[in-house]
């Protein structure tokens, strides 16, 4: 029985003698031309390994080139939204501290409101009082007079015409200074409508401000999420079309060797 290694080396004897047959049987100029087309085939497919080795060089340093540019722009990201959060941060601390001062400002403008009342309030009291302590001094003069009537009817007359004058005079005092009262009274009532209707008016105000800062704020971080997609869909657009025109590249070299393969075998043929 014949082993495997002699049975391959006599394989290998008739793939020999075939191919010396067949090249006996061919003349000279067909093989020459054969031995340079497969010389040309060659070198060309070596000059394509080349090309391929540079382009996947190349490519595997644009890949780490994007890489680093997209670990550069996450950060860039991530650096931008720690600004943003520190923004609002700010924003409604600022917004916190404007709303307790103005609240503290209005509080300190009606307390002073209310002193200033009561300060009026005591000066119509001491105005009222000292109306009374002239009212009984008066009547005290009054009654001295009522006493001296039947001796001195005129000088009588005289005080009475006096008294007249002066408690006239008061009188009027009097009813300026209640006037004063009531119309200081009314300035307060329409200071307390007006301060509600400012606090319902400021409160009103301050959502509509903050409902625009929010606008404002939502539209930047929209403008921003769009440019940075816009530019990473055309980065990676760019990506696609240089390996689809790599790869169509690359079929064309296939291709080209395929059908020169399959002239050659035509011809031997």
């Amino acid at each position: 029985m014949i082993s495997l290694a002699a049975s391959m080396f006599i394989k290998h004897l008739k793939q020999l003698q075939a191919s010396t047959l067949e090249r006996m049987s061919m003349p000279p100029f067909r093989e020459r031309a054969r031995e340079q087309y497969l010389r040309h085939l060659w070198h060309h497919n070596e000059q394509v390994k080349a090309e391929n080795s540079a382009l996947s060089a190349k490519i595997e340093e644009q890949n780490k080139d994007i890489q680093l540019k997209l670990m550069a722009k996450t950060l860039m990201i991530k650096q931008h939204e720690a600004k943003i959060e520190r923004l609002n941060r700010n924003c409604e601390q600022d917004i916190k501290k404007r709303v307790y001062d103005s609240e503290c400002k209005m509080v300190r403008e009606w307390r002073e409101s209310e002193i200033q009342q009561e300060a009026m309030t005591n000066e119509i009291r001491n105005a009222d009082v000292k109306l009374k302590s002239l009212l009984s001094i008066h009547l005290a003069q009054e009654k001295e007079l009522r006493a001296e009537r039947l001796k001195v009817q005129t000088q009588l007359i005289s005080w009475l015409k006096k008294y007249d004058t002066d408690i006239g005079e008061k009188q009027a005092m009097y009813d300026e200074v209640l006037a004063g009262f009531e119309e200081e009274k009314r300035q307060m009532k329409e200071l307390m409508e007006q301060f509600i209707t400012q606090q319902v008016e400021y409160e009103r105000l301050m959502k509509e401000k903050a409902d625009e800062e929010q606008a404002r704020l939502e539209k930047k971080m929209y403008a921003f999420i769009t440019n940075t997609s816009a530019r990473r869909i055309q980065r990676y657009w760019r990506a696609y079309r240089a390996r689809k025109l790599a790869r169509r590249k690359g079929r064309k070299k296939r291709r080209g060797k395929s059908d020169g393969s399959a002239k050659d075998l035509k011809e031997t043929s």
